[in-house]
């Protein structure tokens, strides 16, 4: 049997946010929605000297997610289809890629936000254990969680969310993944360490609170890249999900300047990101 043989395609992404339209409607609670415009440029490149008869390139778009965002419309430049309802995936099968020569993939997303999600709480009790990062049992996180519990989960959220903006610095992005006890011990730490603590805080204090991967895109208009991947938290209030984003002293509200990929796991094989985690794609022929 004869065996495969890889070919490396490296892959460089591009990203930008060329657009945005806004649609405000007036009711009790004062929801808005807008239209955010999304443009991704893939270049595909073989660098061997084979030709890639039959090569597939995989990605990721924004989370399809009921009451808070969804995709309008899908343009590309190549064929495609979606192979994942859930995270979005979307597949590219590319022909004939000559050697050392490139395919360019223009891909352009309309996706709709509200600034007022309605999303309901599933799996309870999964948003209360403790998990890897999120250290609810150390003695440290139950004695400041009990510290910051207000009356009611919102008053709780707050005070977690103002400790963590009045006390922890923001740190420049690093690889590797710390935890929110690190982050309390230190007082330093990326995005990802803010959303960790906050999530910890929450659940010791019996509050459902949960990750997202995904991009943080502020404005009408921006020129943005893959490095632009960012985490945050959300807790549960009994009604909705709430957005909280201490590293960028957000707390319920700028909803149309976040864009989510996924939810959050603890294994970091499992974390989302636009650029599929590498800038070489393997394939085989």
């Amino acid at each position: 049997m004869q065996k495969n043989k890889y070919l490396i395609i490296s892959v460089i992404i591009t990203l930008s946010l060329i657009g945005a339209a806004y649609t405000f409607f007036a009711t009790q609670t004062h929801y808005a929605s807008t239209e955010k415009l999304l443009r991704f440029n893939y270049i595909i490149k073989n660098d061997s000297e084979k030709l890639v008869a039959d090569a597939r390139f995989i990605a990721a778009v924004p989370m399809q997610i009921d009451g808070v965002q969804s995709i309008q419309s899908i343009n590309s430049s190549y064929e495609y289809q979606i192979i994942d309802a859930d995270n979005r995936s979307i597949e590219f099968p590319l022909k004939n890629i000559t050697p050392y020569s490139a395919k360019i993939i223009d891909l352009t997303l309309v996706i709709s936000l509200t600034n007022k999600p309605k999303t309901k709480l599933d799996k309870a009790t999964e948003y209360l254990q403790p998990q890897k990062y999120i250290e609810t049992e150390t003695q440290e996180i139950k004695e400041l969680a009990a510290q910051l519990k207000g009356k009611t989960a919102t008053d709780t959220a707050k005070n977690i969310h103002q400790w963590l903006v009045n006390n922890i610095e923001l740190s420049s992005y690093t690889a590797d993944s710390k935890g929110a006890a690190y982050l309390l011990k230190n007082k330093t730490g990326d995005c990802t360490e803010f959303m960790y603590a906050f999530i910890a805080l929450a659940r010791a204090n019996g509050i459902p609170a949960r990750g997202i991967s995904g991009f943080w895109i502020p404005g009408e208009s921006s020129l943005i890249n893959a490095t632009d991947y960012h985490d945050w938290a959300e807790f549960y209030d009994g009604n909705r999900w709430v957005l909280v984003d201490s590293s960028k002293q957000v707390f319920d509200s700028e909803y149309f300047n976040y864009i989510a990929g996924s939810l959050f796991h603890s294994d970091e094989n499992m974390r989302w990101k636009f650029d599929s985690t590498a800038n070489e794609f393997v394939v085989s022929q």
